[in-house]
């Protein structure tokens, strides 16, 4: 999936991001992964602070990755702990092989991260 912007992005300033590594057990798990990420786009389309996000798996994969940047850490907390998002992710840590997250800062002349870039951080 390709870069979101929701919001004017300042290549000078540094915004936080949350980046996520989703590798669920089986393929049959694979359409679940997908109505949550539908769920997750659809909330944070709502969310204020949010600058851009991007969600992708590969072909035939059962693992997913996601990031969002945002404006501050009160906008991302904020998002963390809202419902059904905060709700979901306990849901998926019990269905998933692994969950992984990694908060990260980057500067808006950074954004958006590539999809290689994003494999990295998990590596």
């Amino acid at each position: 999936m390709t870069w979101h912007t929701t919001a004017k992005i300042n290549p000078d300033q540094v915004y936080v991001l949350l980046a996520t590594r989703l590798e669920m057990e089986s393929f049959w798990q694979v359409p679940k992964a997908l109505w949550h990420s539908s769920q997750t786009i659809a909330q944070l389309r709502r969310s204020h602070g949010l600058l851009g996000f991007r969600l992708f798996s590969g072909p035939l994969s059962k693992v997913f990755y996601s990031v969002s940047a945002w404006q501050n850490e009160k906008s991302l907390s904020e998002f963390c702990y809202a419902n059904p998002y905060a709700n979901r992710i306990m849901r998926l840590q019990s269905q998933a092989r692994s969950i992984t997250t990694k908060h990260l800062k980057l500067y808006g002349s950074e954004l958006p991260p590539s999809v290689k870039k994003m494999e990295i951080w998990f590596t």
